[in-house]
């Protein structure tokens, strides 16, 4: 059988054609509006260089502070910094006093304990005024504090206020002070601060007859700074009887016919009564808060202290101690209606004894219901008053004439309205007499209805929509 054999190709098959060119995409922006690459680590550095720039402008930085700290900080007295000091005071140059933030920012401890020691020396009234000033602002500003120098520091402060008699420097001294000892406690391992407790305990009572009055108010009001950690010190307090002499001299002061130490007492109060939980004596309360609400009622309502006492006892409330307001409720209640009935109250000011309603409200209101439920016709026409005029602080805005706009009915509404709501919900805990409902539709018919102030029959209006809506769910209004 003949064998075939395949010859190869001559030449290779021919390769498919190209495909079509495709049109590019066109680009629908023009050339000159397309944003530019974008190059991370150049914008990195950018940023730095500005965050540093900004820096320089209030701050002295780097090694253009280090002559300063040579001259100031280094120096083996405080010459240097008196001079400083004298030369800032006499010609306020900005350049200085960037020296001094500067110095706070990037050595609060070491300057701290300059300025400390400077005012140990105790020099004139202008020196020792801007040394507590620049003091006050590094503990406020500055966390970077060092355990030693916290210690160191102790001493110096402590001297500084028992040679001070200027009552202009003593609130912002104690606070100084009061802010230095919240620091010493961070570290239970430098044991307190004894001394300064000693001390403020001997201003109450003891010292020098002719200064008696300057060391009672410089008691009083290191007492109100002291942090609350100091009752750590349990037994200076109870064991050698401190916490009970202290107690006595407030009730001795808040009987005081001296205006200047009954304020200071409020303050220093408020600091025994919450040192009273921990130590186990919140009986005290019972005779501390009804001179507090005593104070707070003999008030005027253009009294600039006022608010800020209505805040600290509004803080009192939030430390959630129960034996201090337990059966006071009541007390607490008509004190703070009596503040938003002052004639000059200021929005401010009722907003805050309202406030201080609602959280005692929420920390016990079995105690606030049971109340309410005790008013009389009388007592609920004085409260609903108060309602009516605090919901009635309402701004006419454009919204409200959107229908269509969802939030139309809630816009205009200021917070004093806001707090008059929630005493109107308050006053729905109704007793078995339904004493609120009628008397309220009554005050609303014959007074705010017919009011010649738009604000007035418009309060009236939601009045009557938020008592329908906790009081008649399925009842008809007519059956009052």
């Amino acid at each position: 059988m003949a064998s075939t054999s395949i010859s190869p190709p001559s030449s290779p098959p021919p390769q498919p054609p190209p495909p079509p060119p495709q049109p590019s995409l066109r680009n629908p922006f023009p050339q000159e509006l397309l944003p530019p690459t974008r190059n991370y680590l150049e914008e990195i550095t950018h940023k730095r260089r500005r965050i540093e720039q900004s820096q320089k402008k209030s701050l002295i930085n780097n090694l253009e502070l280090q002559p300063h700290v040579t001259k100031i900080l280094r120096s083996n007295d405080t010459s240097s910094l008196l001079e400083t000091i004298q030369i800032f005071i006499e010609s306020k140059k900005p350049s200085i006093q960037t020296v001094f933030k500067s110095l706070a920012h990037h050595y609060p401890n070491a300057f701290a304990f300059k300025l400390a020691k400077l005012l140990e020396s105790h020099p004139k009234f202008e020196i020792r005024n801007e040394v507590v000033s620049i003091l006050l602002h590094i503990f406020k500003r500055s966390d970077k504090w060092n355990p030693s120098m916290l210690f160191e520091l102790k001493e110096p402060l402590l001297n500084s206020l028992k040679k001070e008699y200027d009552n202009s420097l003593f609130q912002p001294l104690c606070e100084t002070i009061g802010l230095a000892a919240a620091r010493v406690y961070q570290y239970p391992y430098l044991g307190g601060w004894i001394q300064l407790l000693q001390y403020v305990c001997v201003c109450f009572s003891g010292g020098n007859v002719r200064l008696m009055k300057w060391n009672q108010m410089k008691g009083l009001i290191m007492l109100a700074e002291l942090p609350e950690e100091v009752v750590e010190n349990r037994e200076f307090w109870l064991d050698q009887g401190n916490f009970n002499a202290v107690f006595s001299d407030l009730l001795e002061f808040a009987s005081s016919q001296k205006e200047d130490l009954q304020e200071l007492t409020f303050n220093a109060s408020l600091t025994v009564m919450k040192m009273s939980k921990d130590l186990e004596r919140t009986e005290v309360c019972d005779s501390l808060l009804p001179i507090l609400l005593d104070f707070i009622a003999l008030q005027d309502g253009k009294d600039e202290d006022l608010p800020d006492m209505v805040k600290q006892l509004e803080n009192l409330v939030t430390l959630d101690i129960e034996t201090i307001f337990d059966g006071k409720e009541g007390d607490v209640f008509w004190c703070m209606i009596h503040v938003a009935e002052m004639k000059d109250a200021s929005e401010e000011l009722r907003s805050a004894a309202v406030t201080v309603i609602k959280e005692l409200d929420e920390a016990n209101s079995d105690g606030m219901e049971s109340v309410v439920k005790k008013f009389s016709h009388e007592e609920v026409e004085r409260v609903f008053s108060v309602i009516m005029d605090m919901m009635s602080h309402v701004v006419d805005d454009p919204v409200w004439y959107d229908v269509d706009d969802k939030n139309c009915k809630d816009v205009g509404l200021i917070e004093d309205y806001n707090r008059g709501k929630f005493l109107l919900n308050l006053l729905s805990f109704d007793g078995d007499e339904r004493v609120f409902v009628p008397v309220a539709i009554k005050m609303i018919e014959s007074k705010y209805a017919v009011h010649s102030d738009w604000r007035v029959r418009y309060a009236a209006m939601l009045a009557i929509d938020a008592i329908a809506d906790k009081n008649f769910k399925g009842v008809c209004i007519y059956m009052i």
